[in-house]
C-alpha cells in the first residue's frame, strides 16, 4: 500500500513536469548531457557524432536501462513520454524486479526528467536551409569555477550566476562550410545586455587558446563549449554564427530544394528560424504596399525587372495559374499580387509563410531582392523613407571639415553583418588670421545596434598637415563595421561616425613679420567632425562577390536558467 501510494505520487509529479514543459512550448525532450566547466576546458575534444547519435548516446548515459520499445533513439515527444510513464507505473518497469527496485528506477527516471526538461527549455536547434547547417545550442547553470571557496564567497552577488553552454554546428548540406566567427548578446532577466561580443569574432580553442576558422565538411560536426555570467539567475543568450559555403557559384544552386531537405530535423524544430524570417519579409512587403498607394498602379513597371524565377515562385505561392507568367497576363498578375499584399492581415501572413515553406520556395531570398526593386523605383514612383545623410559639413573657429562616406560592396558581406566604407575628408582653413596644424584624430563609430567604438591616433594617414589661411588638405580613409545582418535591419543605415581633430594654431597677428611657427608658441584647438551616416547602398548597384553572396548568418537564442526549473 505504501509503495503504491508513493508510486502514484511520483506518477503525478511526472505528469506535472510534462505539463509544465508543454506550457513552455516544448513538444518533447531530446536527451542531452549537462554542460560543465570541464567541457569548456576540453572544448576541442568534445563529441563529433550526428544530431541523432549524440541524443541517443546521452540517453544511454543518463538512463542506461531505459528503452523505448526497442528503439534506442534519444528524442521523445511529450505524448510518447506520457504513454511510457503510464505503462511503467501501471505494469512495472520489469516483472523480474521487486517493487522497491522498480520504485528506485522510477525515482531515477524522474530525476532524469527534471534534469532533461531544464536542458530542453535551455536549448534551441536551428536548421538553415541555404547552407544545410544544423546548429544546436544548450546551456547549464554551474557553480563559480574560479578560485577557492573564500574567493567565491567574496564575489557572491557580483556576476554571481555562471553558465556553461555548448554549440554543435553540423553540416547537413552538400558543400563544405567555413565557420568565420560568432557574435554573442547575453541579457539578464531585465533584458539588460551584460556580455556582448559584437560583429563576428573568432572562436578560441586549444591550450593555449587560439582563434580557429574550421571548415566543416558535409556530414561533419564542429562542437565547442564556452562560459558566460549574469547578475540574475535567468536570462537569454543570442548567438549568431557567420558561415561561408565553399565550392558554390554566385548563382543560386538549382538543387536548393534538396538542400532544404538535407538531413532529418525534428518536426517541432524544423524550419522555425526560416519561418520567422519569411514572416518578417512578408510583413515588410505588406507594410510597403499599405503605406504607398501608388504601388498598386505603378508596381508593374518595376516588377518587370524582377527575375523570372522570382515571379514564378510568387505565382506558385499566391495560387495563380502558371500561364500568369505570360506577357498578356503579367500586368494583371502583378497588380493582383500587390493588391493582395496590401490588404494582408496577420493571419494571412502566417498562412502564406507556412505555404511558402511547404512549397520549398526560399522567400528569404526572393522577398529582399524584390523589396530592393520596390525601394529603387525612379521618377518618384514609390515613396520610401529617405536614408540619413552620408555627408557632414561643419566649421569650428574658421576651420571647415567636410566628410562624405561611400559603401564598398565588394569588400562587404552584408548577410553576416560585415560592412566596409571609405570616407573622403576635406579640411579647409577659411580663417584669415591663423595657421593651423593637425596633430591627432578622435573618431566615434556607432553601429546599427547602438554599440560604439572609439579610434584615436596621431595625425591622419601618416601626416600632420599644416594649413595656412585659404589652404585645404584632402584625404581618403577606410573603416570596417561589424553589426547585425542586413536581413535583420529595417533600413540600409548600418551606422554613423563623428569625432574631432586635435589641432594647434598660431595667431598670425601676434607672430609679426618673423612668422616663427614654434610649437611652444602655438595654442590648442579642437575642431569638430560632424556626424555622417554609413549607409549600405551605392549609386551603382554592384553585384556581391562570391564571398558575400555565399556568406550567411545563422542565428539562434537560448534561455539561461540557474537553479531549479
Amino acid at each position: 500500500s505504501s509503495s503504491s501510494s508513493s508510486s502514484l505520487s511520483l506518477y503525478s509529479k511526472v505528469l506535472r513536469r510534462l505539463a509544465k514543459l508543454e506550457r513552455e512550448g516544448a513538444t518533447g525532450i531530446s536527451f542531452r548531457r549537462p554542460v560543465t566547466y570541464e567541457d569548456v576546458l576540453r572544448s576541442s575534444s568534445l563529441g563529433r557524432g550526428s544530431w541523432e547519435e549524440c541524443h541517443a548516446a546521452a540517453k544511454r548515459e543518463v538512463l542506461p536501462w531505459f528503452e523505448r520499445d526497442g528503439d534506442d533513439q534519444g528524442t521523445f515527444s511529450l505524448s510518447s513520454l506520457r504513454r511510457l510513464a503510464r505503462r511503467y507505473f501501471e505494469e512495472g518497469i520489469s516483472a523480474s524486479l521487486p517493487p522497491s527496485k522498480q520504485f528506485q528506477k522510477g525515482i531515477d527516471a524522474y530525476i532524469a526528467l527534471v534534469q532533461q526538461s531544464r536542458l530542453q527549455v535551455s536549448s534551441n536547434t536551428t536548421h538553415h536551409g541555404d547552407t544545410g547547417v544544423l546548429v544546436e545550442v544548450w546551456s547549464s547553470g554551474i557553480e563559480d569555477p574560479f578560485g577557492g571557496a573564500a574567493e567565491r564567497a567574496e564575489r557572491a552577488g557580483r556576476d554571481a550566476y555562471h553558465f556553461a553552454y555548448r554549440c554543435r554546428i553540423e553540416n547537413r548540406g552538400k558543400h563544405p562550410v567555413k565557420l568565420l566567427g560568432r557574435s554573442l548578446d547575453t541579457r539578464n532577466s531585465n533584458n539588460v545586455a551584460e556580455k556582448v561580443i559584437p560583429g563576428f569574432q573568432p572562436i578560441y580553442q586549444g591550450s593555449p587558446r587560439k582563434p580557429v576558422s574550421p571548415v566543416i565538411e558535409p556530414g561533419d560536426v564542429f562542437d565547442y563549449a564556452s562560459h558566460t555570467t549574469l547578475t540574475t539567475p535567468r536570462g537569454t543568450a543570442r548567438l549568431s554564427f557567420a558561415v561561408e559555403v565553399e565550392g558554390t557559384t554566385t548563382d543560386s544552386d538549382s538543387d536548393s530544394d534538396s538542400d532544404l531537405e538535407a538531413g532529418r530535423v525534428p518536426e517541432d524544430e524544423k524550419g522555425a528560424d526560416d519561418l520567422a524570417n519569411v514572416k518578417r519579409m512578408i510583413r515588410e512587403m505588406s507594410s510597403t504596399m499599405k503605406s504607398n498607394p501608388k504601388v498598386l498602379k505603378q508596381v508593374n513597371d518595376i516588377m518587370t525587372s524582377v527575375p523570372r524565377e522570382d515571379l514564378k515562385a510568387l505565382t506558385k505561392i499566391i495560387g495563380l495559374p502558371e500561364d500568369a507568367m505570360s506577357p498578356d497576363h503579367l500586368p494583371e498578375m502583378v497588380n493582383m499580387a500587390a493588391e493582395a499584399m496590401s490588404m494582408m492581415k496577420e493571419e494571412d501572413i502566417e498562412l502564406l509563410a507556412e505555404q511558402a515553406l511547404e512549397s520549398r520556395v526560399n522567400l528569404g531570398e526572393i522577398l529582399p531582392h524584390t523589396l530592393d526593386l520596390l525601394r529603387s523605383g525612379d521618377n518618384g514612383r514609390i515613396s520610401v523613407p529617405a536614408l540619413p545623410s552620408t555627408k557632414s559639413d561643419i566649421i569650428t573657429d574658421g576651420i571647415r571639415v567636410r566628410v562624405e562616406s561611400h559603401y564598398v560592396p565588394e569588400r562587404s558581406s552584408p548577410r553576416i553583418g560585415q560592412f566596409f566604407f571609405k570616407y573622403d575628408v576635406q579640411i579647409t582653413n577659411e580663417s584669415t588670421d591663423k595657421t593651423v596644424q593637425l596633430m591627432n584624430r578622435h573618431w566615434v563609430i556607432t553601429d546599427a545596434e547602438g554599440r560604439t567604438n572609439e579610434v584615436k591616433g596621431p595625425g591622419v594617414i601618416g601626416e600632420k598637415p599644416v594649413l595656412k589661411p585659404g589652404e585645404a588638405f584632402n584625404y581618403t580613409s577606410f573603416t570596417p563595421l561589424q553589426t547585425a545582418s542586413i536581413l535583420d535591419l529595417e533600413t540600409e543605415n548600418v551606422g554613423s561616425m563623428a569625432g574631432s581633430y586635435g589641432m594647434v594654431f598660431w595667431d598670425l597677428s601676434a607672430l609679426g613679420s618673423a612668422l616663427d611657427f614654434d610649437l611652444a608658441k602655438a595654442r590648442s584647438l579642437v575642431v569638430e567632425i560632424g556626424k555622417f551616416n554609413l549607409n549600405a547602398t551605392s549609386d551603382q548597384q554592384a553585384v556581391e562577390t562570391n564571398e558575400s553572396k555565399n556568406s550567411y548568418a545563422v542565428t539562434t537564442q537560448i534561455k539561461l536558467i540557474h537553479g531549479p526549473w
